[in-house]
C-alpha cells in the first residue's frame, strides 16, 4: 500500500460506501478541483475492467485528459491514481475526497457516480450507496 494512503476496510456490500476520513466536505485540502478521485491501479484488483483501461475510461467520464494535469476542463474533478486501497478482490475501486470508497464500481455506476457528484450529492453521506 502507498505512503500515507492507509484505508481500513470493514466488510461491508459492494454498493456501500465506506468512510475512511479525509477533508471533510469536499476535494482534498490544497485541491483545485471540487472532488478528488482516486482509483486504484494495483496490479492485484481484480475486475473485468481495472488498472489502466479503467483509469483511462474514468478520465473520459470524468472530462479529463488521462496524460494532462488530472483535472476536469469544469473543475470538478481531479482524477488520480493510487497504488493500492487495500480491497483487491472487490476491483475497479474509487475513493472519493478521501471520504467514500466505492468497489466493483462498472462504468455504468462509475458514470452515474460521477452525474451525482456533478449535482452536489455528498459522497459520504451514504445516499450514493445505491449507485
Amino acid at each position: 500500500m502507498a505512503e500515507g494512503k492507509e484505508l481500513p476496510m470493514p466488510a461491508r456490500g459492494a454498493d456501500a460506501p465506506v468512510a475512511s476520513g479525509g477533508a471533510p466536505g469536499g476535494a482534498a485540502a490544497g485541491s483545485d478541483a471540487t472532488h478528488l478521485v482516486e482509483v486504484c491501479s494495483g496490479t492485484c484488483c481484480s475486475g473485468p475492467l481495472s488498472g489502466d483501461s479503467y483509469f483511462r475510461e474514468l478520465c473520459r467520464l470524468a472530462g479529463v485528459n488521462p496524460d494532462g494535469d488530472g483535472v476536469s476542463g469544469d473543475r470538478v474533478f481531479r482524477v488520480q491514481r493510487v497504488d493500492c486501497l487495500d480491497v483487491c478482490d472487490s476491483g475497479p475501486i474509487l475513493r472519493v475526497d478521501g471520504n467514500a470508497v466505492f468497489k466493483q464500481v462498472s462504468l455504468v455506476r462509475t458514470e452515474q457516480l460521477l452525474d451525482a457528484l456533478r449535482r452536489g450529492r455528498d459522497p459520504s453521506s451514504g445516499d450514493l450507496a445505491g449507485l
